[in-house]
């Protein structure tokens, strides 16, 4: 019995020296554009068996659907405010995100330097010290949906300052410099 060529991998080979899963994974590799094709071609019908899936297992897509979405809330908070801005044909110019902006800004609110809560929230529930991705010139006046215009800012200032200009970001923070007197 020989074993797949593919470092790391122990299982029996089944044809040009690999086992079933990585052939599988090189054949998809290298036919790409096959799947991309197929998947555009198919997908209304791709849409509509995974509508009636998730209706006909509601139970368990709703299982995996919480214990996903309690492994990933940063993730899923960055996925929504990336989806939303490119819904609203926002100036979108990269993906943001929660993750991203503590790593380059710290765990402090850029407008009153208050300590950021980054554990998730239920919908509808208020945490006033909360993270959320703040756009220091408001979309609705013209600011891009990237890093140059986003910042941590608590719940409170950011639901304060909403589409306003006119908020000082702290100094010494990495945007402090470039939209210093932004009116």
């Amino acid at each position: 019995m020989t074993t797949c060529k593919t470092a790391g991998c122990e299982d029996q080979v089944c044809a040009r020296g690999l086992c079933k899963r990585c052939y599988n994974k090189q054949w998809r590799g290298e036919n790409a554009s096959y799947f991309q094709e197929y998947r555009r071609v198919h997908a209304a019908e791709r849409a509509a068996y995974t509508k009636r899936w998730r209706a006909e297992n509601s139970e368990r897509w709703a299982e995996w659907w919480a214990s996903y979405y309690s492994a990933n809330k940063d993730r899923y908070a960055a996925h929504c405010a990336n989806r939303s801005a490119k819904l609203r044909g926002e100036a979108f110019k990269e993906r943001v995100s929660r993750k991203r902006l503590r790593e380059m800004d710290g765990d402090n609110c850029c407008y009153c330097n208050v300590g950021l809560s980054f554990s998730g929230r239920a919908r509808g529930e208020w945490i006033p010290n909360a993270a959320e991705v703040d756009h220091v010139v408001p979309l609705a006046h013209g600011g891009e949906h990237s890093y140059m215009n986003t910042a941590l800012a608590c719940a409170t200032c950011n639901r304060a300052k909403g589409r306003s200009y006119g908020w000082t970001v702290l100094s010494g923070h990495r945007l402090a410099e470039i939209y210093q007197g932004v009116e």
